[in-house]
Parts: C-alpha cells; sequence; structure tokens
C-alpha cells in the first residue's frame, strides 16, 4: 500500500483489503505506521509524490464503509486524511465511527466533535440524512445516541444543529417520542440556527400533519 514502486492497481487492491483487515495490537500498529508513511509523503514538495500519496490515502478512505463493525484503526485514518486536506472522506469516515459507537451503546464526544468540525468549515459535507439507521428504542443504544445530539446541539452552529436534528428524528421516531427526545426537540426549536430551530418545529412528533 506504500510501496511507491508497486502499480495502481496493487495498492488500490491493498487499500480494499482494509475493510477486512485483521485486528489485533501488531495489525494496528502496522497500519498507524503505514499511514504515518502516506501523511508524510502527502506534504512532499515533489507534487507527484504528494499527489500519489493523497490518492493512496483516498483509496483507504473509500475501502471503508458503514454496515459492519468499523476496524479498530478507522479514527487514525480520519485523522489522517483530516491532516492532509481530505476533509470530505474524513468526515465521511467520522459518521462511520460515530454512529458505529453509538450502535454499539457507546458515546464517543471526539468523534462528534470532528465530525461536526470538520462540516462546519464545509457544509457540503454533511451526511446525507438516508445513511442514518440506528435502533433508538434499545436503551444502551438510545442513550448514546441522546447524548450525540446533546454533544452536537451545544455547539450552536448551524451545521451541528442539522446533525443533531438528524438523530433527533432517529431516537424519537424510534421511540415513538417518548418524553426525553420530545424534550430534546423542544431544545432543537430554540437553537440559534434559525434553519435548525425552523426544521425542529416542523417535526410533528404526535402526527397531525
Amino acid at each position: 500500500m506504500v510501496d511507491p514502486q508497486r502499480p495502481r492497481r496493487v495498492w488500490s487492491a491493498a487499500a480494499r483489503g482494509l475493510g477486512w483487515f485483521p485486528t489485533g495490537p501488531a495489525a494496528e500498529s502496522a497500519v498507524r505506521g503505514a499511514l504515518a508513511n502516506l501523511t508524510g509523503r502527502a506534504w512532499a514538495q515533489d507534487p507527484l509524490v504528494r499527489t500519489d500519496a493523497l490518492r493512496r490515502l483516498h483509496g483507504c478512505a473509500e475501502a471503508v464503509r458503514g454496515g459492519r463493525q468499523v476496524p479498530p484503526y478507522l479514527d487514525a485514518l480520519a485523522d489522517a486524511l483530516d491532516a492532509v486536506g481530505l476533509g470530505s472522506d474524513a468526515a465521511r469516515l467520522s459518521w462511520v465511527a460515530a454512529m458505529d459507537s453509538v450502535r454499539h451503546g457507546r458515546h464517543e464526544p471526539h468523534r462528534w466533535e470532528r465530525l461536526a468540525r470538520l462540516c462546519e468549515a464545509a457544509p457540503g459535507r454533511l451526511p446525507p440524512e438516508a445513511y442514518l439507521s440506528v435502533d433508538g428504542a434499545r436503551p444502551h443504544v438510545g442513550a448514546a445516541l441522546l447524548a450525540a445530539a446533546r454533544t452536537l446541539r451545544v455547539r450552536e452552529t448551524a451545521e451541528s444543529g442539522q446533525l443533531a436534528l438528524a438523530l433527533v428524528r432517529a431516537g424519537g421516531h424510534g421511540t415513538h417520542w417518548d418524553t426525553t427526545w420530545r424534550t430534546e426537540l423542544d431544545a432543537l426549536r430554540a437553537h440559534g440556527d434559525s434553519d435548525t430551530a425552523m426544521g425542529a418545529l416542523l417535526v410533528d412528533p404526535d402526527g397531525r400533519g
């Protein structure tokens, strides 16, 4: 994946294999070493070296998709992408990582804060709500989802507000809008971003249209 002498078809295949890379300290150390190597080359003065490294890092990002337990090195990859300016890739992987944590009943504030920061830098990085799939009716999952929504809401930015609203919709629908989610929806209706506040006002928990 990092050998500059390898042709594209070889390193591309290696990058795709990251999605099934084994776990464990040795494997994670190898991946982190490869990412550090590529990150360093992505800042090279030689434009050919820099472009090659950026393409390889982008290929690594493309290899990771949601829908399965994410690899343990995902945060390192997202940080590497962010560091070299591949913000869209970093935002997508931050979303995958953050939602994976929620689905396993864990609230990882640093993942949500990184996602919010990346989206605030470029609103086009906001993830499509269609990719939001979570069973908020499960107590531990619902608690993690609620904590994430609150982490985003208190940032008081337009992008974090939209992300929080998407999570609140999911949590509300998953619990038939119990009191906890109605309270969080009310908080978003008073959000400092007018689009977030209006979007929350348009949500009808009682289904009256």
